[in-house]
């Protein structure tokens, strides 16, 4: 795909800057762990480390404990299913074609609520975090035996 996005901008008479070649697209990363499929779409090395986007299929009834990130911003786009956001003490309701904005420093948690399978975008900023998935999947770990060495992780 890089190369025919190369030859592309090359066929239009543009130069590539280095900021474009850190845009182009590579093929997303899958693992499945904690009960989650994660896809990198676009890991942080890609965006210089400002952002990663992140895809997730969440089964009924899944989502994380709750939990503090020290350094990410975090922004939900909900694509299915039904989730339930907590945040110091408040809780939300989002569905399909909502956008939930999580900050750093809080304890949150998400949960799918529905009965059918839920799937959100989640972008990480900065980036970083994302690779912490893929390591964990590497790792074998599971919730909610792991639950310390996640944490730590995140």
């Amino acid at each position: 795909m890089r190369a025919l996005i190369q030859g592309l901008v090359a066929a239009a008479g543009c130069v590539m800057s280095a900021a474009a070649q850190h845009a182009m697209p590579s093929a997303p990363t899958r693992v499945e762990t904690l009960g989650l499929t994660v896809t990198i779409e676009t890991p942080s090395a890609a965006t210089g480390g400002a952002s990663a986007v992140v895809r997730f299929g969440v089964p009924a009834g899944g989502g994380p404990p709750p939990h503090r990130h020290t350094r990410e911003d975090e922004v939900f786009v909900i694509l299915a299913g039904s989730y339930r956001f907590r945040m110091d003490g408040v809780c939300i309701e989002a569905g399909p074609g909502d956008t939930v904005y999580l900050p750093r420093g809080h304890v949150h948690q998400y949960q799918n609520v529905g009965s059918t399978p839920g799937e959100h975008i989640l972008t990480l900023l900065p980036g970083g975090l994302e690779q912490s998935f893929v390591d964990m999947a590497a790792m074998g770990l599971q919730m909610p035996r792991d639950f310390a060495q996640l944490n730590q992780m995140s």
